[in-house]
């Protein structure tokens, strides 16, 4: 099984990037960690 930086699952991530999923705060936290940027970069 591959590793993933954020620790979610590339279909999961690729929902949020389609905007098919509504991520929480704490997946926002993780994103922004694996990508080295502030969460408020995402948001």
């Amino acid at each position: 099984m591959q590793r993933y930086r954020a620790g979610l699952h590339r279909t999961y991530i690729g929902g949020v990037e389609r905007g098919e999923r509504n991520p929480t705060l704490r997946v926002i936290e993780k994103l922004a960690a694996s990508l080295a940027v502030e969460p408020k970069d995402l948001l």
